[in-house]
């Protein structure tokens, strides 16, 4: 099912995928064609011992043949590892599905969130550079006002607002839990919106899971254009991740947003989800609820 959103990952590396790449349609790449931005990378490598296994060569010529059909360029390969750029230029998508090679896919909505929707036997096109914003790199991306947050009608004004709050709010949480800045690694902004929260922890040692609920405004690409990651879910649901992976979990909103969705739907069941992922002897943050 696909998860994210188009157009929204630099660099993808694989390792060993045995199941993904000798199916006769090789969906799964196909699912990172449409996560890569226009000249991201993609990364194949795998131990050298598998060099010596049998399937290897049919396993490599099938993945040549898929990317050469999807007009990724072979640019570097060195003994198990191997490297693709996404090309921006769309014409040789254009002429392969002429003859047949690939299936375009048919225009959709980015607007609306990428949610349990089965993964397309087919590319995009419209992905080109001149159709996607142009992003700074380093810390400077975190302070990007995107395109996709004005088509969503989120003004300048509110965007800077939101980043201000929450450099505030960062600095409070601290001080009020009395941590080490090295205590916390592992974090999870259950209601990321813009990612002003995850951007305010910049120059802290943490990595941060953006969710975008899938029921609220799709802001993921937002986030990604801030140079962040994250996925969209559905909080009456479980979270694909192992027990006990987060070390802070912030729920800005949540519990409010989700209050009155039925009985497949009880804060509880919220509750009991984030007591599943959470470390134990760590902390779950809920303003505002």
């Amino acid at each position: 099912m696909e998860r994210a959103h188009p157009n929204s990952i630099q660099f993808i590396r694989i390792g060993p995928i045995r199941s993904a790449l000798p199916n006769p349609d090789g969906i799964l790449l196909k699912e990172v064609d449409r996560l890569l931005r226009p000249n991201g990378y993609f990364v194949y490598s795998a131990p050298p011992v598998y060099k010596k296994d049998k399937e290897y060569a049919n396993i490599w010529e099938k993945l040549m043949n898929l990317t050469t059909r999807m007009c990724w360029s072979l640019i570097a390969r060195e003994v198990q590892t191997a490297i693709w750029l996404k090309n921006e230029t769309e014409s040789c998508r254009i002429e392969n599905a002429e003859k047949k090679l690939l299936r375009i896919c048919e225009v959709k909505d980015d607007s609306q969130p990428s949610w349990k929707i089965p993964l397309g036997n087919c590319v995009r096109t419209g992905g080109g550079q001149e159709n996607i914003q142009k992003l700074p790199s380093g810390p400077e991306r975190l302070s990007v006002y995107s395109r996709s947050l004005k088509n969503l009608g989120i003004s300048l004004d509110i965007f800077n607002s939101d980043t201000i709050f929450w450099q505030g709010q960062v600095q409070r949480y601290w001080n009020l839990m009395g941590v080490r800045e090295t205590h916390i690694r592992n974090i999870m902004d259950m209601n990321a919106n813009f990612g002003g929260f995850a951007a305010a922890l910049r120059t802290l040692p943490v990595w941060v899971m953006n969710v975008v609920p899938k029921s609220m405004n799709n802001t993921l690409s937002a986030v990604y254009d801030r140079g962040l990651v994250g996925a969209f879910h559905d909080w009456c649901e479980p979270f694909s991740t192992y027990p006990r992976t987060y070390d802070l979990l912030h729920a800005s909103h949540v519990f409010s947003h989700y209050q009155g969705h039925g009985e497949a739907c009880h804060l509880e069941d919220i509750m009991l989800e984030m007591d599943r992922i959470i470390r134990p002897e760590t902390l779950r943050m809920r303003p505002g609820c």
